[in-house]
């Protein structure tokens, strides 16, 4: 069976939610507070989809592992293990020392770690939902989802990848800038008070 395993805290709204749902897997999804080790059974494909948080993975996700990692000590079952890792910076190598986590995880554990994606620019792709996938901003983040969706429903290994938006810096902050204002505004903020806290 296929489980998504969502570490972010903001659930079924997060750009992790979001980008593992593009994959098109049939499979089971569940939140990092509400699954239990005893659901796991040999043979499972876990895929953990989780954002970044200062460099690193979300705390929530850590303690997650550390605790995975001393049922399996007293349970040992086959699992493989795909990762699909987002930043909301633009630049997908943000990602890596997540990545390199999991890999490590998986080793200290036994656990055929199979491959993850890293995606950059990961609150675009979240808040540009009515633009297509296959449009040029967008298609380097498509297709390697696609790949990575390939590879997980006939089991195969994928070459571990970093990918983000194909759009400048200056449009990336121009855009964020103008989200944040946009935000600002649903809570009664100014964008001169925007501009105020961060002086």
């Amino acid at each position: 069976m296929n489980r998504i395993l969502i570490a972010s805290p903001r659930l079924k709204n997060s750009t992790s939610y979001y980008l593992s749902s593009l994959l098109n897997l049939e499979a089971e999804y569940t939140y990092v507070k509400d699954m239990t080790f005893d659901t796991f059974s040999s043979g499972d494909t876990l895929i953990i989809a989780c954002p970044v948080y200062v460099d690193s993975l979300p705390a929530n996700l850590l303690v997650y592992l550390e605790n995975l990692s001393d049922y399996l000590k007293d349970h040992p079952i086959s699992l493989k293990l795909y990762a699909l890792v987002t930043c909301g910076f633009p630049e997908g190598h943000q990602t890596q020392v997540s990545l390199s986590t999991i890999d490590l995880f998986c080793k200290k554990n036994q656990i055929d770690y199979m491959g993850g994606l890293g995606v950059g620019s990961g609150e675009f792709m979240r808040n540009s939902q009515s633009m297509p996938m296959q449009t040029p901003i967008k298609k380097p983040v498509a297709d390697c989802l696609k790949a990575l969706s390939m590879a997980i429903s006939n089991q195969e290994a994928y070459e571990t990848r970093i990918t983000q938006a194909k759009m400048s810096k200056f449009l990336f902050k121009w855009m964020s800038t103008q989200h944040w204002y946009s935000l600002g505004k649903k809570n009664g903020l100014r964008k001169k008070d925007l501009k105020k806290a961060i002086e």
